[in-house]
């Protein structure tokens, strides 16, 4: 019988876009499809996506903000038709592409929205590519149970024992490591031997073995170099110069660290990932403070990046950098106006630990100003955030600043007290234990007991605060040589 052409005016346009497009890969997919895919499939041409809209080949989704549709199953069948076998692969490859892009902006939503379209509407044949993605998805989001129910979709089994892994280490830190040492000696492609590398380095470096992160997190770039094709390559390429990056600092290589997170700020603007951008400038920053140089353009373009995303968070941060920098540079009043304004921004999204944080920081304000009784209500306010929520190292520090405060008043009898508290709260060898300890000698030098001064300061090479060392300094010129082995 008689077939009557399609009418449809959108179906008509059709040929505007050609057989073979992404267009086609949406057809494929279904709908509703989040905006993100729809950009994607037109190889990011707004002007294209716009036609298609004016066209009335897709159309908003009604009820759902950010999703577009076919607006009718016809036309979406239509252009399923002429997909073609080749279709699918490009389906696929729009997933894996938007999917593995929402890892850069965070953008969990989006991926998983992704990735269900992909496994409801794509052959099982392609569910091994779809459960690569799921998996780094669920690892980013730190769901350890879901990672590895996903681990077990993978058609290769040692990619499936690598993620597998790493779902262990989520629930118990530490506890991947046995499997990837193993995984490592087995692996041969460069990507998983790449990966396996970088999750070894990061494993060694929340453990405070630094030199053989830094060994792993050399081996990882050099597995990882060649792969650029995908977002998420590159993002594996960008983690591993971050912990080379974190391990280099922590052997003190400031210099070289710098290198790293130029490069990786980079990496970063290359993938469009102006949070990761904007982190390696305000790390740029924080070490350039430490080394005694002006940090204000990386912290300016640090800035100028957040405020584009609206990151309070990292623009706090920002602000607490700009007042360290200004305390460092002994200018007491700007730095208390950062810290205040850093404190107001963590406060804004619910951070009370940046918040306490920026408190004792206008309390060393306000002592080096001769605002003792100021200082004393900050770090009081510190101390209490720090002590509800378990942070004992913090709220040794709260004690400890509050001796130097009692002690610069002259106050010799209340600042023992206090350092007495802060060496009892803070960990054996931690940075606040050791400025206790050099507080209280220091108290105990001034009420004549050089004795205890001397047994207080026996085995202390250095400090890392301010205080400490002076005090330090002062205490081994007035009492002669003393062991610091």
């Amino acid at each position: 019988g008689l077939v009557e052409v399609d009418g449809d005016a959108a179906a008509t346009r059709l040929h505007e876009f050609g057989p073979h497009t992404g267009l086609d890969a949406l057809g494929l997919l279904g709908g509703p499809f989040p905006q993100e895919l729809v950009a994607a499939a037109f190889g990011g041409d707004v002007g294209v996506m716009l036609r298609a809209l004016h066209g009335g080949i897709l159309e908003p989704e009604p009820g759902v903000e950010g999703q577009l549709n076919f607006p009718t199953n016809a036309l979406r069948d239509h252009v399923r038709s002429r997909a073609g076998s080749a279709g699918e692969l490009r389906a696929v490859s729009l997933v894996e592409e938007v999917a593995s892009g929402s890892l850069v902006r965070d953008a969990w939503a989006v991926g998983e929205a992704v990735l269900g379209l992909g496994w409801t509407a794509l052959p099982v044949a392609h569910h091994g590519a779809l459960a690569r993605v799921a998996c780094v998805l669920a690892h980013r989001r730190r769901e350890a149970r879901l990672l590895r129910h996903r681990a077990t979709l993978l058609p290769d089994p040692l990619e499936s024992r690598f993620w597998a892994a790493l779902a262990e280490g989520l629930l118990t830190p530490g506890a991947e490591m046995d499997a990837l040492e193993q995984l490592w000696d087995e692996v041969s492609g460069d990507r998983l031997r790449g990966r396996v590398a970088l999750a070894i380095g990061k494993a060694h470096g929340r453990a405070g073995r630094t030199d053989e992160a830094t060994r792993h997190a050399h081996a990882a770039l050099s597995h990882l170099l060649a792969h650029t094709a995908s977002s998420w390559d590159r993002l594996l390429r960008a983690d591993a110069i971050s912990l080379l990056a974190d391990t280099l600092i922590q052997s003190g290589q400031t210099g070289a660290a710098g290198t790293q997170l130029r490069l990786l700020a980079s990496e970063y603007d290359t993938l469009g990932d102006k949070q990761g951008q904007a982190q390696a400038h305000l790390r740029l920053a924080r070490i350039a403070r430490r080394e005694g140089e002006d940090p204000a353009s990386e912290l300016r373009a640090a800035r100028a990046l957040l405020l584009q995303i609206d990151d309070r968070r990292s623009l706090a941060i920002a602000q607490w950098e700009d007042g360290a920098s200004c305390l460092g540079d002994g200018d007491f009043g700007r730095a208390d106006e950062r810290f205040h304004a850093a404190q107001d921004l963590f406060a804004s999204v619910g951070d009370e630990i940046g918040a306490a944080t920026c408190a004792n920081a206008r309390g060393e304000c306000a002592r080096k100003t001769g605002r003792f009784a100021d200082a004393d209500v900050f770090y009081r306010a510190f101390g209490a955030t720090m002590d509800r929520v378990g942070h004992r190292d913090a709220g040794a520090w709260a004690r400890v600043n509050r001796g130097w405060n009692h002690l610069d008043q002259g106050d010799n009898v209340g600042a023992a007290q206090l350092f007495r508290e802060g060496i009892a709260h803070g960990g054996d060898g931690s940075p606040a234990h050791i400025s206790g300890r050099i507080g209280a000698a220091r108290a105990a030098f001034r009420t004549g007991d050089v004795q205890a001064a001397r047994r207080l300061i026996h085995g202390i090479a250095h400090a890392d605060d301010e205080d400490g060392a002076t005090a330090l300094a002062a205490l081994r010129a007035q009492l002669g040589p003393t062991d610091t082995s």
